[in-house]
Order: C-alpha cells, then sequence, then structure tokens
C-alpha cells in the first residue's frame, strides 16, 4: 500500500479589521449560571449588575490581564479564538457558486489557524483603541443590559497550516471571503449584524 507523503504549506497572513470587533467571551458567571440550570441546582438570586466586571469578562487576555477602571481602560493583550477564524473562512465557502468541487466539507479538512505562541487557542489582536460597548438584548421575555469589549482600527496576524492542494493566492482569497461573509466576534455578518469584517492586507 503506497500512502502519499502529505505536503503542508505554513503562512502568515495580515488582516485588517474593516469594522469594529465585538469581543464575545463568556465570564465565569455566566457559564457557572447554565452549570447550575443543567445540573438543576436552585436559581440563585440575582446579582447587582457589574458593568465593568461583565465587559473585563468579555475579553479574551494573553497573559495576565490589566487591571481596569471606568475612567481609564489600560491598553493590554487580547485575543481571539483562532477557531473564530477557520469558521469564518469556511462559513465563507458558502458563497461560492461551485459547491460541488468545492464544499464547506472539503474546505473544514483543508486548513487550520493556529493561536499566538502564548497561547495556541487565541490570535492575538492588536488595535488602536479598546472601549466599553453597552446594548440592550432580549433575554426570555425581558430587555438586559449587556456589556462588552469593542476593538476600534484592529488587525491580526493569521498563522496558516493548509494542504499544498490549495495555493497561497486562494488561501488568502478564502480568508478574504470569510471576511466579508462571516466575520468574528459578536454582531457578525453572519448573524445579521456588521461587525467584525475584515480582509487581507494587501501588500
Amino acid at each position: 500500500v503506497q500512502i502519499p507523503r502529505i505536503s503542508i504549506q505554513k503562512a502568515q497572513v495580515e488582516i485588517v479589521g474593516v469594522t469594529s470587533l465585538l469581543s464575545h467571551r463568556w465570564s465565569e458567571e455566566q457559564l457557572a449560571e447554565i452549570r447550575n440550570k443543567q445540573q438543576g441546582k436552585p436559581k440563585e438570586p440575582r446579582k447587582i449588575k457589574n458593568p465593568l466586571a461583565e465587559f473585563h469578562g468579555s475579553l479574551y487576555p494573553i497573559g495576565p490581564a490589566p487591571e481596569m477602571s471606568m475612567g481609564a481602560i489600560r491598553k493590554g493583550r487580547y485575543g481571539m479564538m483562532a477557531v473564530s477564524f477557520k469558521k469564518a473562512t469556511v462559513a465563507g465557502v458558502g458563497a461560492l457558486q461551485d459547491k460541488q468541487t468545492f464544499s464547506m466539507t472539503l474546505a473544514n479538512k483543508l486548513f487550520f489557524v493556529k493561536g499566538c505562541q502564548e497561547n495556541p487557542e487565541l490570535v492575538e489582536i492588536k488595535y488602536d483603541r479598546l472601549e466599553m460597548r453597552e446594548d440592550p438584548v432580549t433575554v426570555g421575555m425581558g430587555t438586559d443590559l449587556r456589556y462588552r469589549g469593542e476593538f476600534f482600527g484592529w488587525s491580526a496576524t493569521l498563522n496558516v497550516e493548509f494542504l499544498t492542494s490549495l495555493s497561497l493566492e486562494q488561501m488568502a482569497s478564502l480568508i478574504n471571503l470569510g471576511g466579508f461573509c462571516s466575520g468574528v466576534g459578536d454582531w457578525r455578518p453572519e448573524t445579521g449584524g456588521i461587525h467584525g469584517q475584515y480582509q487581507v492586507k494587501e501588500q
């Protein structure tokens, strides 16, 4: 039996944000609430909302998270899940006209996006400004206020590994497609929003 040798190419693809990026990490409080509900534990009394803590909990810190105050948000190192960029790229394939020869199922097997050295699961986000965003959201039959981090002037470097059946130009085109059609973070185009769009940086 002859098994062909796998030929893999590695590349760093720089992307720049087209619209602001909303971070959407689940805080420990939110996870605990879901965990308790699934385990049939009695619902705890609703705590007084802490906007700063909720905002801080929405971010993916890389390394020690800097302290924050309402008056001054210190610039720190934050990221987005590397798998989010892969999912966006695969979702973008769904917009191609020729789905018989190149499908989302096939695309999902051809490449991977790796995170940064400190945390392989996170792609580091470079940014000009980080702000706390307040939005009303529908929860059940009522309305709640949600606090999240919003990155302006953001960019990132995607560490991509892909089979050489794809060229680097094709890989970059697929990343562009995903950035336009899907995006990453909350309220991205894939979920009916406009945030988290990006494109490959022109050389």
